[in-house]
């Protein structure tokens, strides 16, 4: 595995963990937009 994928697979491990977390209020969601194609990586809390 090459350097990029391995960090590729790291980024999207450590958010996948981070979103796992669920905030304190019942009310909001958390959602993972990984673009994998592009390299664009994101967490967003909804509600």
């Amino acid at each position: 595995m090459d350097k990029l994928a391995h960090y590729r697979q790291i980024v999207q491990q450590i958010l996948q963990e981070y979103s796992e977390q669920k905030p304190a209020s019942s009310n909001i969601d958390v959602e993972k937009i990984f673009d994998i194609e592009r390299d664009h990586y994101q967490v967003v809390h909804v509600g």
